[in-house]
């Protein structure tokens, strides 16, 4: 009977080192996310499984997919933890889960001013970029002027840049333009292009550096086309429109205009206005380019 039972286990410790002999490489779950570049609900799974014959996607929502790379598009947006389990070749599992968050689709509106994630905007080559006028009904029957004509050459490499999380970003590209509404016929920077140092940036003794390149936040209303940026120095325009004084230096901590939209052939044009009552309504044009290779040569 002894010898039976050791027989026994001796068949079974046997078999077991077979089965264990026959096991594949273990499967072991991997995956990557990315959002559509056009389309906010839909997104790109990637596989970066090992050892894995076959894939179900769960997706927190009620649907799934057995393809291997699906591309799947939500309902709307919200937090979901995306799970892939993967099955190697003998039948052994392995799931890996990653979290998922679904931005809400912005206002169209609101996509004008920002697009997906930002949106740079730079002076409009053509034509005549700002005007002045008695109010919107005749907002260039005042003055025209800031042509592509190389006389003003550093207005237009400024970039203003709105980013859908709120953030404003002004960049002056190291070259600053002394608007005679600031600085006095007697100061070297006066009417011309100039490098922004510190000493130049000096108006009456008074530091304005706070207009040169920097960050802020900013409001957007669609339905009124109101824009407020948020931040001492943030401006749009001239820098001059959004001082208290309005044709000063004392810098708010924040400004308020309009602007309207229209869609191009191969741009858009953002239109930015500032009503200063008796003091003019001022109209600026900004060009954003699907191509800026396709933007008009700047002429210095």
């Amino acid at each position: 009977m002894k010898q039976i039972a050791l027989l026994l286990f001796g068949c079974a410790l046997v078999a077991c080192q077979d089965k264990n002999q026959e096991l594949g490489p273990q499967p072991i779950a991997d995956f990557t996310m990315e959002i559509d570049g056009t389309d906010f609900y839909t997104v790109h799974f990637y596989n970066h499984s090992q050892n894995a014959t076959s894939f179900y996607w769960d997706f927190d929502n009620g649907d799934s997919s057995l393809l291997e790379n699906p591309i799947y598009t939500f309902a709307g947006g919200g937090f979901y933890e995306v799970t892939l389990t993967v099955t190697g070749v003998d039948g052994t599992r392995d799931s890996k889960t990653r979290d998922l968050i679904i931005i809400e689709k912005p206002d169209p509106q609101y996509s004008q001013l920002s697009g997906k994630e930002s949106k740079t905007w730079k002076l409009y080559r053509e034509g005549a970029a700002v005007s002045m006028g008695p109010d919107s009904s005749q907002p260039g029957s005042w003055w025209q002027d800031f042509y592509n004509d190389g006389s003003k050459s550093c207005l237009y490499k400024h970039e203003f840049i709105f980013k859908s999380d709120g953030t404003y970003v002004y960049d002056d590209k190291d070259v600053f333009w002394g608007d005679g509404e600031i600085w006095s016929s007697e100061d070297p920077v006066y009417e011309s292009c100039f490098e922004p140092t510190a000493s130049n940036m000096l108006v009456n003794g008074k530091d304005v550096s706070a207009w040169l390149s920097g960050t802020y936040s900013y409001d957007f209303d669609p339905v009124n086309e109101m824009v407020t940026l948020r931040g001492k120095g943030a401006w749009i325009g001239f820098p001059f429109l959004g001082t208290d004084s309005n044709h000063g230096s004392d810098l708010p901590d924040s400004i308020t205009f309009q602007v309207h939209f229209e869609n191009m052939p191969g741009f858009d044009l953002m239109t930015v206005m500032f009503d200063h009552g008796k003091n003019g309504f001022w109209t600026f044009r900004y060009a954003n380019y699907e191509d800026w290779q396709k933007e008009p040569p700047l002429i210095e």
